[in-house]
């Protein structure tokens, strides 16, 4: 690429050189003697017309190189959005499947590690079954952790917005590994007038398709209540 260049520039180095001498050259002819008046007057008058022309080429090129260099650049950056977007759903994702809890078989004293949406739902089901224990929940390490997955959540989708990245990716990932564990949170919580119940139960309503409040709370799960 230098190369070819290197030689343009040396050609028109050759050309600018070689137009100097043959313009301070005397004339052939009268013709061609650019000294004289009538010849000075007609330079100047195609200078008058072509100057414009040239000036108006030269703004509709630069307008062109400034088109194609902001175009190039908004590609980049929607390219920079999409990849945040992508490279935040895999934390979201990562953040998730480090939530771990351990459970110890009474019986047979086997101790089971469980991991992501399943270890999500088997801590969740439980405060729901047993709806006295929910005060436990706002004391524990683990809820602390669900805010923080919930709130990374928040920005993932914030980001799939400004990328203008379809919306179909973190519902998706909603429906299959959060809607319902926290299901069973926002109906043990329903009547609770906590931040940490207020913010979990805002997020579920927020991305569910079926929100969850007390005019519509099942029968069923109003038994112990």
């Amino acid at each position: 690429m230098i190369k070819p260049l290197f030689i343009i520039g040396c050609i028109l180095f050759l050309i600018s050189v070689a137009s100097i001498l043959i313009f301070t050259l005397p004339a052939i002819t009268s013709n061609f003697d650019l000294s004289t008046s009538y010849t000075a007057n007609i330079g100047t008058t195609i200078s008058g017309i072509t100057s414009p022309i040239i000036n108006v080429i030269s703004i509709y090129f630069l307008y062109i190189a400034f088109t194609k260099q902001q175009e190039a650049n908004d590609l980049q950056r929607n390219r920079n959005d999409v990849d945040l977007a992508f490279r935040i759903l895999d934390d979201v994702n990562t953040e998730l499947n480090n939530f771990a809890i351990k459970e110890t078989d009474m019986r047979t004293n086997e101790v089971t590690m469980y991991h992501g949406t399943i270890a999500l739902f088997r801590y969740c089901k439980p405060f729901y079954d047993h709806p006295d224990r929910y005060r436990l929940f706002t004391e524990q390490y683990e809820s602390d952790v669900i805010i923080s997955i919930l709130m990374s959540y928040d920005i993932m989708v914030e980001k799939f917005k400004i990328a203008a990245l379809p919306m179909d990716i973190p519902k998706q990932f909603f429906n299959s590994k959060l809607k319902v564990p926290l299901s069973y949170l926002v109906k043990v919580q329903i009547h609770e007038v906590d931040d940490m119940a207020d913010q979990i139960r805002t997020f579920y309503n927020k991305w569910s398709d079926a929100p969850i409040c007390q005019e519509n709370l099942d029968p069923a799960d109003q038994i112990w209540r």
